[in-house]
């Protein structure tokens, strides 16, 4: 589980990309399905051979994606499992970032089910009915047939995220090792709901987490873009290529000579 303690460390950014590719990925995808976002996401995060790419990596590159831009917390909106009320939380990035385990460091569970679905495993059960989902991301899992896994990719119904079954014996061993082997298949947060005061893990949804990112990313790069555009006729590439930080400060200077002007 994700605690929420805060982490005020940078995350790295072996996976920093410039500002312009990441408005041409929110322009491209924003319309989009759900499979097209995540093969976008993923493909920007990791390059064009992500697909074959196992998805606790994959996820991995996706919170640094989302944090290129200096954050270092996220926003979430997760639902009560008993009463169904959103509940906005803030997720520390950190702790996101330290839960991917390299591929030499997975353990083996009794039954050999300690593999993860690959992006490719992901994107295409994106479009599946809940229970067929579930049997193929399970089966890319190598969990028994039968065996509900608890991943942040499968869907959620209306009572919300989606929780483990409850499994006995060698599937609950294989769920456990699981759970430990690969965290970023299913990482949760614990919250208290404001309505009915239940106190529950909730399954984040690591994709709308990094998409949210994106969008206020490419939001805030547009911003930039006009009011600097505006002020000194540079060009959008030209406003792009300043860091965040002094085009922050340009904002400023713009906004305080327009307020004495």
């Amino acid at each position: 589980m994700i605690r929420t303690t805060t982490d005020q460390r940078a995350p790295g950014g072996r996976w920093a990309h410039r500002e312009l590719d990441l408005l041409d990925l929110w322009i491209a995808a924003r319309r989009g399905s759900r499979r097209d976002r995540i093969t976008r996401l993923t493909r920007h995060a990791l390059g064009h051979q992500a697909d074959a790419v196992g998805w606790d990596v994959a996820t991995s590159g996706l919170v640094e994606l989302a944090t290129a831009g200096g954050m270092t917390s996220l926003d979430a909106l997760v639902s009560c499992p008993r009463c169904d009320t959103a509940i906005e939380v803030t997720v520390p990035a950190q702790p996101l970032l330290d839960a991917a385990v390299p591929d030499e460091e997975r353990p083996s569970a009794p039954d050999g089910g300690t593999g993860v679905p690959t992006v490719a495993d992901v994107a295409a059960a994106s479009e599946l009915p809940v229970e067929r989902a579930r049997a193929s991301l399970g089966a890319a899992c190598g969990l028994p047939a039968g065996t509900t896994p608890t991943t942040s990719t499968t869907p959620t119904t209306s009572t919300g995220p989606t929780t483990s079954t409850g499994e006995t014996g060698d599937t609950e061993t294989t769920l456990a090792v699981l759970d430990r082997a690969h965290p970023l298949l299913a990482p949760s947060v614990s919250v208290t709901c404001p309505a009915c005061g239940h106190r529950s893990d909730v399954v984040l949804d690591i994709v709308d987490l990094a998409w949210s990112a994106v969008g206020e990313h490419a939001l805030a790069c547009l911003d930039d873009v006009v009011a600097l555009a505006t002020a000194f006729g540079w060009s959008e590439a030209e406003i792009l290529a300043v860091p965040p930080e002094r085009r922050s400060l340009y904002r400023r200077a713009v906004e305080r000579a327009a307020a004495h002007g």
